[in-house]
């Protein structure tokens, strides 16, 4: 097997992902030490790998961790009542209207002070139980969010390591040297994906789009998300080429060559 047969082949995406028997992995090793080709190529393909992790790291709540162990082990909230005594003490016997108006006041001051004192752990009360529904809001859309990524890492995953899916480097241009991005076409149904982690962020009113040379014509791939991601593409037939070019938001149907950011040949 000839470099570029090895770079098309997928074996390269099971060998980053150690999916490979050991024999193979060998045999790869050995390939990527003597060709400089297929050790960028596997740079790139780990590279997609950890972009994608970093981008779709999610940080939890902090009160994730408290809310998981009081499920786990059923710890129930604490909290602290106060008992106000409401007995009062011992008294002589009344001997005058005084006495009977004194004792009123006094239990009505009691009775004032435990009163507030019950209403302000009803508020407390009713603090850390819209807290605990904002918590668990949170972990609702953590948990949401964790869905998608694993959903997207399975597409990414299925599509890597599929023995039709070409793998295609798009290098930067004069307007962007450093630029890159990773295309992987698959030869049979002509889907495309992108890994467009390594394109330089652009304004608010300006977004990348995805072009295929067919027979020596630009073709409209769709635009490309700001998001950082892996994302599918239109599908395209007997492509000899992948570029992206830098369009008013939105895209435009035919490409600004002068914008053109990276290309990449099949």
């Amino acid at each position: 097997m000839n470099v570029e047969e090895l770079i098309s082949s997928g074996q390269l995406e099971l060998y980053v992902l150690g999916l490979l028997p050991p024999e193979e992995m060998e045999t790869v090793a050995q390939m990527a030490a003597q060709h400089p080709e297929v050790r960028a190529a596997m740079d790139d393909i780990a590279g997609t790998l950890e972009n994608f992790a970093l981008a779709q790291a999610t940080t939890p709540p902090p009160q994730l961790k408290r809310n998981i162990e009081a499920e786990l082990f059923g710890e129930p909230l604490e909290y602290t009542t106060k008992v106000v005594n409401m007995t009062p003490p011992d008294l002589p016997p009344m001997r005058s209207n005084r006495w009977a108006i004194a004792a009123s006041i006094a239990a009505a001051v009691a009775l004032g002070i435990s009163t507030a004192y019950f209403y302000n752990q009803n508020v407390q009360m009713q603090d850390q139980l819209a807290n605990l529904q904002k918590d668990n809001t949170q972990m609702q859309l953590a948990l949401s969010d964790m869905q998608a990524d694993s959903k997207q890492m399975h597409t990414m995953m299925t599509v890597m390591t599929d023995e039709h899916t070409q793998p295609v480097r798009l290098n930067g241009m004069e307007i962007a040297p450093k630029a890159k991005a990773m295309i992987y076409w698959n030869k049979e149904k002509g889907a495309t994906y992108i890994d467009p982690s390594g394109l330089p962020e652009v304004a608010s009113n300006e977004q990348y789009q995805l072009w295929a040379i067919v027979d020596g014509k630009p073709v409209d791939l769709g635009v490309i998300s700001k998001t950082p991601g892996f994302y599918e593409m239109k599908t395209v037939t007997a492509p000899q080429a992948f570029a992206i070019t830098l369009e008013p938001m939105g895209g435009k149907p035919t490409p600004t060559m002068e914008k053109m950011y990276v290309l990449g040949k099949i």
